[in-house]
């Protein structure tokens, strides 16, 4: 190698490092062209420079020529490039042979040809690059715009996924991702709240440790709910048990979906809630529930809870007795559906309180069951919400024997006049035969017809007391009758010890004795009458001005017989003098029956306390007994007609119903306070006025 080959190549060199460094500063296009053009320029000063052999070596060049000439394809955007690098080259190559063609020993016919035989090709190259060039221009042009519209999707995909990053940290609710082996690829704020977890547990190597599967209690079924979620693509909310990071178990119901992309799944994500409070209001809207039923269930009268339609959503076991049909014939069915009729008139009032006041309480109806009537009742109902629902909750009491036992009383009150005139006009036509008898006995006709007509009005006042007795105390099961005949034997006893003494004096003597003893029983018999007579008037002739302590007095003076050795009396009245007014049967009856109950509450030995109180323009009556009490679920019910706690034979129920409406009627008020075991105190308030000076 001579210095001319070497001179071009060290030129090169140094211009190919020149170009590096402007390469190295970002002049990609500027240092490309350089070294092509110095490429080129190497070629030629070579060729130039040593001839020898220059016709064997224009081949190669010709082939490095057309390579070169090729390189804007790689380094510029341009395809006239190209055919600016092959005419230059062209030039170049014609210039040479022209300049060098004696030298080269070329004749002009070979000259020729080989210009044409090396134009062509050239050229030919040159065109092809041109068309390669645009071809791959195109290309690029397609490819970069699909490069930029995948871009921008992968942008908007990454600003879209952003922004659901963002979104998702507001939520109320946990939201993940994982893969399909459950490793967790994401948690929003709150799971890692709800899990128990932080960002750094999660930073640190959360794939290795922190796995889906792994963090509920119920693994096995997690794992059967992904591959059927995997067959299904989306779950309709399962419900497990979250372990926390604390080990705390907590209840959540999660939601899940797949992830896809590209066609593949490959992942899971979804919502976990925390369920803890659904739960606990699920439980206690059933506890409710159950106690509702219970409650239901306890109630000793037939109880209902029916919907607007009147379909029945919970009957009580009384009302499944009463109709005789099991509850589930009976739930999602009508009255009607059932057999059951209530009377249109009673229907007509039930729907029309209901819509007024939604409540109805107290209503007397008939109940009919397939056409014919099947009980008389007394129907309750109210309006309430449950599940955010109206519904109508009813009880319906059945006083069919309470209407059997007020008939069969009114009916035995009516017997028990029948029998009481009856008996009066029998003892009145015995007493008459007895004066015909007696005619000839007594000398004394004025003081006969003197005992005949005090023992009449002894006989109407017995009656009215009768009268009374089968209103009041004989309706508590008292007998007062059995002294009926005691009164006309004492009468006649009267009669026949004037004859004896007037008539048969020798035999007074020996029936002395006798007639003591007698007069002793009339004595207080007469004591007892003279009470009743007072307690029981013979017509009820409305209000009247009433002594309240000769009331009790009298009352007591009654109960004579069952307190006496057994029961001590501490009164304690009042001093200042007022007026009350009242009916005074049945303000007597009132008393009779409360102080009848508290001596029938003690069993043995025991005390009444009677107090009386002006508390301004009111009078408090307290009566107090230290007897058995009344317990809790029976003190709410003792104004209730035919309610007793008494033996059977000591009363039926109706005393303090009627005082009850007594005292009502005389604008006061009457309440009980009790505890079984400890006594029982019935406190009486009564308007009244205050005499002053």
């Amino acid at each position: 190698m001579n210095f001319p080959t070497i001179a071009p190549m060290l030129i090169t060199l140094v211009i190919f490092m020149a170009s590096t460094f402007i390469l190295i500063k970002g002049w990609f296009k500027v240092a490309s062209h350089i070294i092509l053009i110095t490429a080129f320029a190497a070629i030629w000063s070579v060729l130039w420079l040593d001839r020898n052999h220059s016709l064997q070596r224009l081949d190669t060049i010709t082939y490095a020529i057309a390579i070169l000439a090729m390189a804007p394809l790689l380094i510029e955007k341009k395809g006239y490039h190209i055919l600016i690098y092959t005419g230059a080259n062209l030039l170049v190559f014609f210039i040479f042979l022209h300049l060098f063609k004696n030298e080269l020993m070329i004749s002009d016919a070979a000259l020729r040809d080989y210009k044409l035989d090396t134009s062509i090709p050239l050229l030919f190259v040159g065109i092809i690059g041109f068309s390669v060039f645009h071809i791959s221009k195109n290309a690029i042009n397609h490819s970069e715009g699909l490069l930029k519209d995948r871009i921008k999707a992968e942008q908007l995909l990454a600003n879209s996924e952003k922004k659901y990053r963002e979104m998702t940290e507001f939520l109320p609710q946990g939201v993940f991702e994982a893969d399909l082996k459950g490793n967790l690829k994401y948690f929003n704020k709150r799971g890692l709240e709800l899990f128990g977890y932080s960002e750094t547990d999660l930073s640190q190597d959360y794939n290795h440790y922190v796995n889906l599967f792994s963090l509920v209690q119920e693994k096995d079924l997690m794992r059967d709910n992904v591959q059927r979620l995997l067959q299904n693509k989306v779950s309709k909310g399962n419900i497990y048990h979250l372990i926390k990071k604390d080990g705390k178990l907590v209840p959540i119901q999660v939601f899940s979906s797949l992830v896809e992309e590209d066609g593949n799944t490959i992942g899971i994500r979804g919502i976990v809630i925390d369920i803890t409070e659904r739960i606990e209001a699920e439980k206690a809207i059933r506890e409710s529930q159950e106690l509702f039923k219970t409650l239901i269930d306890s109630a000793p009268v037939a109880m209902s809870l029916s919907d607007m339609n009147e379909r029945y959503i919970i009957v009580n076991k009384v009302f499944s007795e009463e109709t005789g049909l099991p509850a589930e014939k009976i739930i999602g069915k009508t009255p009607s559906e059932i057999g059951i009729i209530i009377d249109e008139e009673s229907k007509k009032k039930i729907t029309n309180l209901l819509a007024e006041k939604g409540l109805v309480e107290n209503l007397e109806s008939i109940i009919y069951e397939k056409g014919e009537k099947k009980i008389d009742a007394l129907y309750y109902s109210r309006l309430i919400v449950v599940n955010n629902k109206k519904s109508i909750l009813s009880s319906i009491i059945n006083i069919t024997e309470k209407k059997k036992n007020e008939k069969e009383l009114e009916e035995y009150r009516n017997h028990l006049e029948f029998l009481v005139k009856e008996r009066t006009e029998g003892l009145a036509a015995a007493n008459e035969e007895l004066s015909a008898a007696n005619e000839e006995l007594y000398s004394q006709r004025e003081e006969l017809m003197a005992a005949l007509e005090n023992l009449k009005k002894a006989q109407q006042k017995l009656v009215q007391s009768e009268k009374l007795a089968s209103l009041g105390v004989l309706s508590a099961g008292v007998a007062h009758e059995i002294n009926n005949p005691l009164n006309y034997i004492s009468g006649g006893v009267m009669g026949i010890e004037k004859y004896v003494k007037e008539n048969l004096s020798d035999h007074v003597g020996p029936l002395s004795i006798l007639f003591d003893a007698v007069a002793e029983g009339v004595k207080r018999v007469s004591i007892i009458v003279e009470s009743l007579n007072r307690f029981g008037k013979q017509a009820d002739t409305g209000y009247e001005l009433c002594n309240v302590h000769s009331v009790i007095d009298d009352c007591l003076q009654i109960l004579e017989e069952k307190i006496i050795d057994r029961v001590s009396i501490q009164k304690d009245y009042a001093h200042e003098p007022f007026t009350l007014h009242c009916n005074l049967r049945k303000f007597n009856q009132t008393i009779l029956s409360i102080l009848t109950n508290s001596v029938q509450a003690i069993k043995g030995a025991g005390t009444i306390y009677i107090t009386t109180k002006l508390r301004g323009n009111s009078l408090e009556l307290i009566i107090t007994d230290t007897g058995e009490g009344i317990d809790k679920e029976s003190i709410g019910k003792i104004f209730d007609p035919f309610f007793t706690s008494k033996d059977p034979g000591q009363g039926v129920g109706l005393g303090l119903s009627f005082a009850y409406e007594t005292i009502k009627e005389m604008e006061g008020s009457i309440e009980y306070d009790s505890e079984k075991g400890k006594g029982t105190t019935a406190k009486i308030v009564l308007p009244i006025t205050v005499n002053k000076g």
